[in-house]
């Protein structure tokens, strides 16, 4: 089980950039698949909570169902667009503070959720309650589709010389 450490030029973007070619071991595979499994769970979490407990979630804000189908699709309209820069971002500022960002784009957006007060509390309008959870599920989207081309990037650049990359993405 021993790792075999190749150093090879690759072209990035006209520029020359020395890159490691490891194989990882089983024990090695095992950790960045699973490490990678949680830098995503978050995003899962968040987008899918709310529509398990769709009923209490509009009783308990005061909202109706179509204010509700909205703040789902105020998750998914920046992801319209924001696919196609993901991947740029990724490359312009690198795998880790990307992962870093977006990351904290859904912790905020969690933190907001969370922090977000009834209506019959007074602290907030029925109408400022609403644009929290909008606030709210908007940061999600941005961060939380592009955190998967995260996942995807650190898969591929780990596991694209083995025999596990198939594996490692149908896991992930």
């Amino acid at each position: 089980m021993s790792e075999s450490f190749e150093i090879e030029k690759v072209p990035l973007h006209g520029k020359s950039k020395t890159l490691s070619n490891i194989t990882p071991s089983n024990a090695t595979f095992l950790i960045v698949l699973t490490v990678s499994c949680l830098v995503s769970i978050n995003n899962y979490f968040c987008y899918h909570e709310p529509s398990a407990i769709a009923k209490g979630f509009e009783d308990y804000y005061g909202i109706d169902t179509k204010q509700f189908g909205t703040l789902f699709t105020i998750y998914s309209a920046p992801n319209t667009v924001l696919a196609f820069f993901s991947g740029q971002f990724i490359d312009s500022y690198g795998l880790r503070k990307s992962s870093i960002f977006f990351n904290a784009l859904i912790l905020v957006s969690m933190l907001l959720a969370a922090l977000t007060p009834t209506p019959e509390s007074g602290i907030l309008s029925p109408t400022g309650v609403y644009l929290m959870l909008l606030l709210s599920r908007l940061l999600l989207g941005l961060g939380g589709e592009s955190i998967c081309a995260c996942v995807s990037t650190m898969i591929s650049r780990w596991f694209s010389s083995t025999q596990h990359a198939n594996t490692a993405m149908a896991l992930n």
